[in-house]
């Protein structure tokens, strides 16, 4: 599966684990499986590992553009959420020095492209630092040993 989750529920947090062939397809379908699990809480913040065997060549930033719409339409159901409101939460990008990087980076600018963006989104090359970004850095990096397997040296 390109795209995986963990929900940490006592935590606020959802673990999201990138690898293999990125298309708009597998983006839908983990937002599907996300917004159908019991635990699912939209507006939780995330944690998203990007292992080194990602392929991000099926997507470009229209394509991207239209899984945020995707993202955006299946979590809010056709709700507006007021400026106030926004960012609705929180991302942490984690991705060792590599082209993907570059390539999440390109692709994150296109969610600050907004003027009250639906996400805040920050990059990192260490989980220490994305925790604690997130402000959970009470969390034992430990907790994440699966998904930071394949991530980088």
């Amino acid at each position: 599966m390109a795209i995986d989750y963990r929900i940490l529920k006592s935590q606020g947090l959802i673990a999201v684990t990138v690898s293999g062939r990125i298309s708009v397809a597998a983006v839908q379908d983990m937002v599907g499986r996300l917004s159908n699990d019991p635990d699912f809480v939209w507006n939780s913040d995330r944690i998203v590992f990007i292992k080194q065997d990602a392929d991000f060549s099926d997507m470009s930033f229209e394509l991207f553009h239209e899984a945020i719409d995707a993202m955006k339409k299946t979590f809010l159901a056709g709700k507006e959420l007021p400026p106030s409101e926004l960012p609705a939460y929180r991302a942490a990008v984690v991705c060792a020095p590599t082209i993907n990087e570059v390539v999440m980076r390109l692709f994150s600018a296109v969610w600050k492209t907004d003027t009250n963006p639906f996400v805040a989104i920050e990059h990192f090359n260490e989980i220490s630092d994305a925790l604690a970004w997130l402000g959970r850095d009470s969390i034992p990096e430990t907790e994440f040993h699966a998904e930071l397997i394949g991530l980088g040296d």
